[in-house]
């Protein structure tokens, strides 16, 4: 059958704590969750830089309808969405494995 590990959060905790340590028990993939985390510019930055090449500016059209609007906004999104997974996926995959 089914051996339960742990009797309760606090029991998991306490064990993690006397077998691993503290760094290494509950710590185990921070630094890479803080490095993917943190590479949010990836995603901002794409977008900004999309909607500067796409003639889009705070508050303004640049001068094209709102379905193209839309749609300009809609690509740049997309853009960024790639860039920030490309930049954070490598690095997500890592830390799964250590955890």
């Amino acid at each position: 059958g089914d051996a339960r590990r742990f009797t309760g959060p606090i029991d998991c905790l306490k064990q993690v704590v006397r077998t691993l340590g503290v760094r290494r028990g509950l710590y185990r993939g921070w630094t890479l969750t803080a490095l993917c985390r943190m590479s949010n510019w990836a995603y901002f930055g794409t977008y900004e830089l999309c909607r500067k090449q796409l003639g889009l500016t705070s508050g303004s059209s640049g001068g094209r309808s709102l379905a193209q609007s839309i749609g300009a906004s809609v690509l740049c999104g997309a853009a960024a969405g790639f860039s920030y997974w490309l930049s954070c996926y490598p690095l997500d995959v890592i830390k799964n494995r250590l955890q």
